[in-house]
């Protein structure tokens, strides 16, 4: 290994673990590899409650597939607001309702109910493959983004699964032409 290729200093394991309680350092990215990703296995949060609920009829001119459409389950969440010293002060200040309400649309709908804490990613992109009929790779890019949203606001966790080997994206070879 060339010298500048090494690393200068790194970091012993336990003064790394006891660093990572720290936020302000713990906040730093982590790279995960694909099939790491696609083996996490996503969980609800227990404070979030959530409800099903049924879309908004239009008064007159429905469509066809609106008509058709009448089975779509909407889920509403119900995500409880900070309770430390900020938002404590934050409620004096402001006052709010205990919960902000979110509601998801038909396939985010979709994907919370299929976060139920025993399907790995791989298994969701499948899934929603099926359902909606679309290629692998644009499942799984929308999926991971969304899962990545969820993630970020607290809604679900994501539990270190089996790594799954993904399928390769690799492109097609083409053939040379003969002269």
């Amino acid at each position: 290994m060339p010298r500048w290729a090494m690393p200068r200093w790194t970091m012993p394991r336990p003064l790394d673990a006891l660093l990572m309680r720290l936020p302000w350092y713990a906040r730093r990215r982590q790279r995960f590899s694909r099939g790491e990703v696609l083996g996490a296995v996503p969980f609800r949060n227990p404070l979030v409650e959530w409800d099903v609920v049924q879309p908004p009829e239009s008064q007159e001119g429905e469509s066809a597939e609106r008509k058709k459409s009448k089975a779509i389950r909407l889920v509403s969440l119900r995500v409880p607001r900070r309770r430390d010293w900020l938002g404590k002060i934050m409620t004096r200040v402001v006052a709010g309702p205990a919960y902000k309400r979110v509601e998801l649309d038909e396939i985010g709908s979709q994907v919370w109910e299929l976060c139920d804490g025993e399907r790995n990613v791989d298994g969701l992109t499948q899934e929603m493959v099926r359902r909606h009929k679309l290629s692998r790779l644009e499942a799984e890019t929308s999926l991971t983004a969304f899962l990545r949203t969820l993630t970020r606001r607290g809604f679900i966790g994501l539990k270190q699964g089996e790594p799954v080997q993904p399928a390769k994206r690799g492109r097609r070879r083409r053939r040379a032409r003969r002269k």
